[in-house]
């Protein structure tokens, strides 16, 4: 399944929003749930869908790509993050569209603290989610910040709460940014 218009779509007017896919998709058993940084990879993600011998959601915005143009490029692999900017200081988790927000938020932190460097991974998957990195991530820089654009419960920030909570991931501290209303 295709789910366009998915997230914050602000052309389409109040009623228009994709907030909710994320959290109904979510309880589907087997069904894997995606969502491409840009064209490119959602051409990907097309692919490994078809590919695949089980259900498949691929969530994609209206309105086409950001201008942000994503350098570093990894592999597609079902289940797997992308590390798209090494950091020691401050994880971003994103997934979709909010991936160029996530990076474009990381170096302006990087320039007006020119000490902090900060780790940006594009999640792809909501389900299954690469634990494995963003553990790994979280445990090296002790702070993470996730970016959403969908309703408040559901997502990354409560899978990555819910799994890091278990393994105990001490003196991490964690933000959640999500999106409401499109920002201009």
């Amino acid at each position: 399944m295709c789910v366009d218009r998915a997230g914050i779509v602000g052309a389409d007017g109040e009623t228009h929003q994709g907030t909710l896919d994320m959290a109904f998709f979510r309880l589907v058993p087997n069904l894997s749930i995606m969502a491409p940084k840009d064209f490119k990879e959602l051409e990907e993600m097309l692919e490994l869908a078809v590919n695949l011998k089980k259900p498949v959601v691929i969530r994609y915005p209206r309105g086409g790509e950001d201008e942000y143009k994503m350098e570093k490029k990894e592999k597609l692999v079902l289940g797997k993050a992308e590390i798209l900017k090494e950091g020691k200081d401050l994880s971003i988790i994103a997934i979709g569209k909010t991936v160029a927000r996530a990076m474009k938020i990381a170096n302006e932190i990087e320039k007006v603290k020119e000490e902090i460097t900060v780790e940006v991974i594009n999640s792809r998957f909501l389900k299954p989610i690469d634990k494995d990195t963003i553990k790994k991530s979280i445990e090296k820089t002790k702070q993470v910040i996730t970016i959403e654009d969908r309703n408040y419960y559901k997502w990354t920030s409560i899978s990555c709460a819910r799994n890091y909570n278990r393994r105990k991931i001490n003196r991490c501290k964690t933000k959640k940014l999500c999106v409401s209303r499109p920002i201009y």
